[in-house]
């Protein structure tokens, strides 16, 4: 919470493991620009899951799982599963952009050996921050 007195650019945080999650929902959903952090979870669906649950542990959260939920959708945009490898490296093994709506919902932009999908505009009718990220995989190949 202190750091965001500094009015970073870009916000980066460890792993996340509790209620820390709230505070970096919040920062990520009020105007900055961009950040990045770590969460352990077996599939995209359940990174969301475990964030949301982790920030509903947070005072003030209790009960509010909606608002837990819509704070999260627009503050994520997109998550980048890592895992190791054969080889036992890390890699990339999927890129999935969030999407809001009704709900929560996950569509997958990338796939090891598939060609990547063409990911959401943003409001403004340019690409959003999926695109970006596509295009960092495709430079690093």
């Amino acid at each position: 919470k202190t750091a965001l007195r500094l009015r970073p650019d870009r916000l980066i945080v460890g792993e996340v493991r509790g209620s820390e999650a709230a505070d970096l929902i919040a920062a990520l959903s009020t105007g900055h620009r961009g950040g990045l952090s770590t969460a352990h979870a077996g599939s995209p669906a359940e990174a969301l899951d475990r964030l949301e649950e982790m920030a509903m542990l947070a005072d003030g959260f209790e009960g509010v799982r909606q608002l837990v939920r819509s704070r999260l959708v627009r503050a994520v945009d997109v998550l980048i599963g890592v895992g190791r490898g054969h080889a036992g490296g890390r890699q990339i093994f999927g890129v999935w952009e969030v999407a809001g709506g009704g709900g929560v919902g996950l569509r997958s932009l990338w796939e090891p050996g598939s060609e990547p999908a063409v990911p959401s505009s943003n409001r403004a009718g340019a690409p959003g921050p999926a695109a970006d990220v596509l295009e960092s995989i495709e430079v690093a190949r």
